[in-house]
C-alpha cells in the first residue's frame, strides 16, 4: 500500500494500518459500522457510521443480495421466497462473529426489514437489499472522503465475489454490478457534495480529490416538497483548495427544515460554470417510511450502434431509485439506481447492449 501510494498520489499521507501494525487501520473492530448498524438503532445509522474515526479504515463493508436474475442461478426455484432456510443461509457469509445469536443472513433480513419496509418477493428482496447496501457504502465513502486528513484513506472489503453469494462485493460472482456499485461510483467521483448529520442539524460539505487546481461553483440547497414538486432553495458560493473538504452550509433544526418528513427530502445540487458537478439527497426516515411518489418517465432512446444503446430520461415528479431491468450480464450502463429530481433530463449510455437486448429492456423505480 505504501508504493502505491508513492506512485500514484505522493500528496495523500500514509499511516499505517492492518496488516501492518495490529488494528490501528480497522474502522470499529471486525463487522465495522454495518454490523453495529444491523444491531443498533437503525434510526441514527449514519451517527454509527460517523463513530469510525480509523486513521486509515481498513475493510468497511455492508452487505446485499445481488440481483434476483443472479439469485436464480444458485438459489433453486422452490428455495427463492421466502429468502430464509438453508440455501439462503449457506451462501450469506460476511466471515465476521454475528453476536446475540442471531446468523448474519438473519441480520440482514431484520435490518432490510426496518429500513427499506416489508418485502413480498424474491425481487423485493433482492432490490431492497441491494439497494439498502448501496446508501450505507455511499455514506460510508462520503463521511471517510469528508474527513480528510483525520481520515487518510479507506479501503473496501471485496470488489467482486469468489463464489455466488449474499455476501459484501460490489459485483457479484456473475460480473453483474449490484446497486451498491453504482452507488459507490458516484461517491467516489473526483467532486462530490454530501450530508453529514448532526444531532439536530445538517451540513452540506463539499469534497474534492482534484489534487492540482481548486474548486470553484455554486452550491444549491433546499427542501424538495414531493407532492408539490416544489423545491425552496438557497445558494451558496464555494471556494475550496485543491485535495479538499469543507462544509458550506449548515441547516436549522431538522425539525424546523421539515415540516413533513416522510414527504419531503434535502437536496444539494453543486455547479461549476451551470454544469451539476454532483447531487445529493438526504431522507429523515428510514427510506421505507417515506412517501416516495410513483412518477411517469419520460424516456428517449437511439441504438447508437450494434452494441450501445443511448436515452435520455426524465420524470414529471421525484423518481426514486431508476432502474434498469432485463440487463444482460455484459452490459455496462454509465449510471443505474439513481434519483432524478422533477423535470431533470438524464442522459445515459449502456455498452454491450444489443439491438434484441435493447427491446427487452425494463425501466422502473422502486420507491424505496
Amino acid at each position: 500500500m505504501p508504493d502505491v501510494l508513492k506512485r500514484f498520489d505522493h500528496t495523500r499521507p500514509y499511516r499505517a494500518s492492518a496488516p501492518y501494525d495490529g488494528g490501528l487501520g480497522e474502522a470499529s473492530g471486525q463487522g465495522g459500522s454495518w454490523l453495529r448498524a444491523c444491531l443498533g438503532d437503525h434510526m441514527r445509522w449514519r451517527h454509527i457510521i460517523e463513530q469510525d474515526r480509523a486513521p486509515f479504515a481498513f475493510g468497511f463493508c455492508a452487505q446485499g443480495a445481488p440481483d434476483v436474475e443472479s439469485a436464480k442461478r444458485f438459489i433453486p426455484a422452490e428455495d427463492l421466497f421466502p429468502p430464509t432456510g438453508a440455501v439462503w443461509e449457506f451462501h450469506s457469509d460476511l466471515c465476521f462473529d454475528s453476536p446475540g445469536g442471531q446468523t448474519q443472513h438473519q441480520m440482514l433480513l431484520d435490518f432490510t426489514r426496518r429500513m427499506m419496509g416489508e418485502f413480498v418477493s424474491a425481487e423485493e428482496f433482492a432490490a431492497f437489499s441491494g439497494i439498502l447496501q448501496g446508501e450505507f457504502v455511499k455514506a460510508q465513502i462520503e463521511h471517510f472522503r469528508r474527513e480528510k486528513w483525520a481520515i487518510s484513506g479507506a479501503l473496501y472489503r471485496s470488489f467482486n465475489e469468489a463464489w455466488p453469494t449474499i455476501g459484501s462485493s460490489l459485483v457479484d460472482y456473475y460480473g453483474r454490478p449490484k446497486p451498491a456499485y453504482y452507488y459507490a461510483k458516484r461517491a467516489c467521483a473526483p467532486v462530490i457534495v454530501s450530508f453529514k448529520q448532526l444531532e439536530d442539524r445538517l451540513q452540506a460539505h463539499v469534497t474534492s480529490d482534484e489534487r492540482l487546481r481548486e474548486f470553484e461553483g455554486l452550491l444549491r440547497v433546499g427542501v424538495l416538497t414531493f407532492e408539490a414538486c416544489g423545491l425552496d432553495v438557497q445558494d451558496i458560493p464555494v471556494k475550496l483548495s485543491a485535495n479538499g473538504s469543507s462544509s458550506f452550509w449548515e441547516s436549522a433544526p431538522i425539525g424546523e427544515l421539515l415540516s413533513d418528513p416522510a414527504g419531503q427530502c434535502v437536496v444539494a445540487i453543486l455547479y461549476s460554470r451551470d454544469t451539476i458537478v454532483a447531487k445529493n439527497f438526504w431522507f429523515a426516515l428510514p427510506f421505507g417510511q417515506m412517501r416516495f411518489p410513483r412518477p411517469k418517465l419520460l424516456v428517449e432512446r437511439r441504438q447508437v450502434d450494434e452494441n450501445r444503446h443511448r436515452m435520455v430520461i426524465a420524470a414529471d415528479g421525484f423518481a426514486r431509485n431508476v432502474f434498469f431491468g432485463g440487463l444482460p450480464d455484459s452490459a455496462r450502463p454509465s449510471d443505474n439506481y439513481f434519483d432524478l429530481l422533477p423535470g431533470e433530463a438524464y442522459e445515459i449510455t449502456i455498452e454491450r447492449l444489443s439491438v434484441e437486448e435493447a427491446n427487452e429492456l425494463r425501466i422502473g423505480t422502486w420507491g424505496r
